[in-house]
C-alpha cells in the first residue's frame, strides 16, 4: 500500500480493508487514452444546446468532480424554469467496456478525511466528466417548469451541452443569503440565486406536506492542518446553498424515476422501506421513560406522524440523541428494480440520477436512458436486463454500506490522533447512547468517545433496561444528558477515544414530563 508513515497511508488502508482499491487494469488505462480531454463538434450534432445560458454549479471549494450544475429562469407565466444539469458520463463510458465494469465494481467513490478513492479514475472524475466552469461539457439536462406552488407541470430530459458560468461555492452563496456580503464574481448572479432560494422555500414546504423526515445531522468534516493532523471536527452546515442543491436534485430524482416508471420498463429506484412497527413502539416507551409524553404512532406506515415527533423533539437541547434512537427504527434505503417509493422523502417515486461521477447506480440509470432512448425497444431482452439490474442494485447497496463504514472508521482514526494530545483534558459532552457495559457520548467538539460503566461518577450504578439508563445511589444517567467527561486514554487498534464521566450536568433525577401533542 505505500510506507505506514505517509501521512493518508492508514486511510487508504482502511479503505482497501473494506474492498476499495486506487488500482486500474492495463486495459482501463488504456480505454481511458482513447477518450478525449474536452468536447468535440460532432459530440454536439443533436444535442440541446446550452452554452448561452447562465447555468453554474454550487459546491465545496475543494470539489474538482463536479456532477451538477444548476438554471433558473423566471417565465412569462410566472413559473420557474429550474434545469438541472448533470454530466453525461454514460457518452464516455458505455455499457461493458472495462471502464464501465470497474465503476460497476466499485460502486461508489469513497470520501475520507484528507482522501478520495474514486469511481473513475480522476482523468474523467476531474476531466471531461466534471462540469468544469468555462468549458464546454456534455450533460443530461432536466428541465422542469414548476408553478409558484411547487407543482411540476412539465419537463423534457435531454441530452445537451453546457458551459458553466462560474464555479460557486457553498461558502460564498451563504454569504450573500445569509449575511448579504457579496462576494467579488457574483454580483451577475444575485437575482437568480435569490429567486433559486425563494423555489426551495416553497419545495420545501411541500415536502413537508408529503412526510419528509429530517433527522438531526451527524455528518463530520474533519479539519487538518498543513501537516495533515486533525485540528478541529466540525459538523456539516446546511445553510440555504446547500439546501437549493439538494431540493433540487432531490425534484430531478423524483422526476427521472417517475418518467420511467410510468413507462413500465426495468429501472434503477432508489427505496425506502418504512420502519418496523416494534422497533418504532420500543421506542416511544423510551421517550415515555425519559419524561416525554406524546400519543403512540398508530399508523407507522405514513411518515408523517413520525416527523411531527421529530419536528417537535429539535427544538430540545438533547435533539441529536433522541433523533439517534428513531433513527435506528429506520430500514436502510437501498437500490431496487421493485418500487416501494422512499418512506423518509415521502415520495412514491425516486432514483438516482445526480451522481454519475461518484455512483455506480447513477451511472447505470443513465445508460438506462440512453438505451430507452437509442434503441429500438422491441429488440432489448427485458427479463434478462432485469436479472442483471436486481445484481448490480444488490452490488450497489451492498458497496454504499461499505463505504460508509470505511468513512466513519477514518473518522474515528482521526479522533483517535486527536484526542492523544488531549489525554487528562476535560470536555463536555452529550449521552448518545447507555448499554449495561458503556456509555457513547459525543463531545461538543464533535468527537465520539466511549465511557466504561467503572468510569462513571457515582455508586453502586446500575443498568436500568426499560429506561436504557444507568442509576445509582446518588447519581442517575439518561439518553441525552450532557455531562463533563475526561479523556483516560486512547486505543489506536479499535479506534476508540475512552473516557470517563465525572460529572452530570443534567438534572439529576429523572427529566421532568415534557408533553409533546401531535396535530
Amino acid at each position: 500500500l505505500g510506507n505506514k508513515s505517509d501521512p493518508d497511508i492508514e486511510e487508504i488502508s482502511i479503505a482497501n480493508s473494506k474492498g476499495f482499491s486506487t488500482n486500474y487494469s492495463n486495459k482501463y488505462l488504456e480505454e481511458i487514452k482513447a477518450i478525449p480531454s474536452e468536447v468535440k463538434e460532432e459530440e454536439i450534432l443533436n444535442r440541446l444546446d446550452l452554452r448561452d445560458e447562465e447555468i453554474f454549479t454550487i459546491d465545496s471549494k475543494y470539489t474538482k468532480d463536479m456532477d451538477d450544475a444548476l438554471s433558473l429562469k423566471i417565465l412569462p407565466n410566472g413559473n420557474f424554469l429550474l434545469g438541472v444539469h448533470i454530466a453525461n458520463v454514460s457518452h464516455y463510458v458505455k455499457r461493458n467496456s472495462e471502464i464501465f465494469n470497474d465503476a460497476i465494481n466499485r460502486g461508489t467513490s469513497v470520501y475520507m478525511a484528507n482522501s478520495v478513492i474514486p469511481m473513475l479514475h480522476f482523468v474523467l472524475s476531474n476531466g471531461i466528466c466534471s462540469l468544469n466552469p468555462e468549458v464546454d461539457r456534455l450533460a443530461k439536462s432536466c428541465i422542469m417548469e414548476i408553478t409558484p406552488k411547487g407543482k411540476v407541470i412539465d419537463y423534457e430530459i435531454k441530452d445537451s451541452v453546457i458551459n458553466s458560468k462560474k464555479k460557486m461555492t457553498y461558502e460564498e452563496v451563504n454569504m450573500i443569503l445569509e449575511d448579504g456580503i457579496i462576494p467579488p464574481g457574483y454580483e451577475p448572479y444575485i437575482q437568480t440565486l435569490l429567486n433559486l432560494n425563494k423555489l426551495t422555500s416553497i419545495l420545501s414546504k411541500n415536502r413537508e406536506k408529503e412526510g419528509y423526515i429530517e433527522f438531526a445531522s451527524n455528518e463530520i468534516k474533519v479539519i487538518t492542518d498543513s501537516a495533515n493532523n486533525p485540528i478541529e471536527f466540525r459538523k456539516i452546515h446546511q445553510g440555504p446553498a446547500e439546501k437549493m442543491v439538494e431540493y433540487s436534485m432531490v425534484l430531478a430524482n423524483e422526476v427521472v424515476a417517475s418518467h420511467i416508471y410510468w413507462m413500465e420498463l426495468p429501472f434503477v429506484y432508489r427505496i425506502h422501506g418504512a420502519p418496523d412497527q416494534y422497533k418504532v413502539e420500543d421506542t416511544m416507551d423510551l421517550l415515555h421513560e425519559l419524561g416525554y409524553r406524546l400519543d403512540m404512532l398508530n399508523n407507522i406506515s405514513s411518515p408523517h406522524l413520525l416527523q411531527q415527533v421529530l419536528k417537535q423533539l429539535s427544538v430540545k437541547e438533547e435533539y441529536q440523541a433522541l433523533s439517534s434512537l428513531f433513527l435506528r427504527t429506520m430500514s436502510k434505503a437501498k437500490y431496487s428494480v421493485d418500487n416501494i417509493g422512499h418512506f423518509a422523502l415521502g415520495l412514491d417515486c425516486y432514483t438516482h440520477f445526480t451522481s454519475p461521477i461518484r455512483r455506480a447506480p447513477d451511472l447505470l440509470v443513465h445508460t438506462l436512458l440512453d438505451m430507452y432512448e437509442n434503441s429500438n425497444i422491441n429488440n432489448i431482452d427485458f427479463e434478462k436486463l432485469e436479472e442483471k439490474l436486481k445484481e448490480h442494485c444488490n452490488h450497489a447497496s451492498y458497496k454504499e454500506r461499505q463505504a460508509d463504514i470505511a468513512e466513519m472508521e477514518v473518522n474515528k482514526l482521526r479522533m483517535v490522533q486527536y484526542m492523544e494530545n488531549h489525554i487528562g483534558d476535560t470536555f463536555m459532552g452529550r449521552i448518545l447512547e447507555i448499554y449495561p457495559n458503556e456509555v457513547n457520548i459525543i463531545t461538543e467538539d464533535n468527537i465520539y468517545a466511549v465511557v466504561p460503566i467503572e468510569y462513571i461518577a457515582g455508586n453502586n450504578i446500575r443498568y436500568n433496561s426499560s429506561s436504557k439508563s444507568l442509576r445509582g445511589c446518588n447519581a442517575s444517567y439518561y439518553i441525552g444528558n450532557k455531562v463533563e467527561s475526561r479523556v483516560l486514554a486512547v486505543s489506536k487498534e479499535d479506534r476508540k477515544v475512552i473516557c470517563s464521566i465525572e460529572k452530570n450536568l443534567s438534572i439529576k433525577n429523572k427529566p421532568k414530563v415534557k408533553t409533546l401533542k401531535l396535530n
